[in-house]
């Protein structure tokens, strides 16, 4: 007979995960409402971005050029439709509410925001003169990599998040995120380089991000006991 793992408290899903997924929902509606059609000066355009960082490279205080690099960041408030954006929700609430019950509010954006950068980054570099980009997939691919890490070397709590009925253990949930990077390789070996519709290398750039996020705060603190002292003499 097994027993089953009792319910912990909802309280643990956080103002950093409701704070970005409002984020998301709102600006699809504005979006959409107001038929704005800004998904398109929100998108990373990469050879705009590489073009950006030469002007950089001559003229690093140029405006233009930095603007030109904030679209790193800017297609994780724009997509595609509403099957686009439910998608990213779910996805970003399960393994959001994950890292920050593990780690805290400050560490999942932090990795949002690094992610969000390695995910654009290496759909750039793959695609120098690709179709534009947009969604926050990257960056949420991010944040199941970082927690991905922490579940293999700290003692997190079992996981628990909407849209799960019961709490699983770490190990399952973080083995739910490898095999989704396992199957964005899968279709981007298989591809052989032609458009999918899905930035396959975003999603892997965001992952590995997250990997190495979390590597540094593993490194930094061995444990998450250790983590949590060092945060209980810092409040």
């Amino acid at each position: 007979m097994t027993r089953r793992r009792s319910r912990p408290s909802r309280s643990w899903e956080t103002w950093s995960v409701v704070l970005l997924t409002a984020s998301f929902v709102l600006a699809f509606a504005v979006e959409t409402l107001g038929n704005l059609g800004w998904s398109q000066a929100l998108a990373l355009q990469p050879d705009e971005f590489f073009a950006s960082w030469k002007v950089l490279r001559h003229a690093p205080s140029d405006v233009s050029g930095w603007l030109g690099l904030a679209h790193l960041w800017t297609p994780v408030f724009a997509h595609a439709d509403a099957k686009h954006l439910l998608h990213n929700v779910i996805f970003f609430w399960f393994f959001g509410s994950l890292l920050a019950r593990a780690a805290g509010d400050g560490w999942l954006l932090i990795t949002f925001v690094i992610t969000a950068a390695t995910a654009s980054l290496a759909y750039a570099l793959q695609n120098p003169e690709g179709l534009p980009m947009i969604g926050a997939s990257g960056a949420i691919s991010g944040v199941a990599g970082a927690y991905c890490l922490l579940a293999f070397r700290w003692d997190v709590p079992d996981a628990y998040a909407w849209p799960l009925a019961y709490p699983i253990s770490p190990l399952q949930a973080a083995a739910a995120a490898v095999l989704a990077a396992g199957t964005d390789l899968f279709f981007l070996a298989g591809s052989g380089g032609a458009p999918t519709g899905v930035a396959h290398e975003a999603h892997l750039g965001g992952f590995v991000g997250g990997l190495l996020v979390a590597m540094l705060l593993t490194t930094v603190f061995p444990s998450r006991a250790a983590f949590l002292r060092f945060r209980r003499r810092g409040a």
